[in-house]
């Protein structure tokens, strides 16, 4: 089994809200939208706390 990075991890954990809006084979614009809301509470949390990691995640 193989490890998730941080855009896959907040992709992934942006999907429940609502699978079908936020799918990114759908809505792609939708899912990035989404994972830089997950990147962003994170970041609230102190799960993350280099807003650099949050960028990089994001571009990807």
């Amino acid at each position: 089994m193989t490890q998730l990075d941080l855009a896959e991890a907040s992709l992934l954990a942006g999907l429940p809200q609502l699978p079908a809006i936020y799918d990114p084979c759908i809505n792609p614009d939708r899912a990035l939208e989404r994972q830089r809301v997950v990147l962003g509470l994170m970041q609230e949390q102190g799960i993350l706390g280099d807003g650099g990691a949050r960028n990089d995640a994001a571009r990807q």
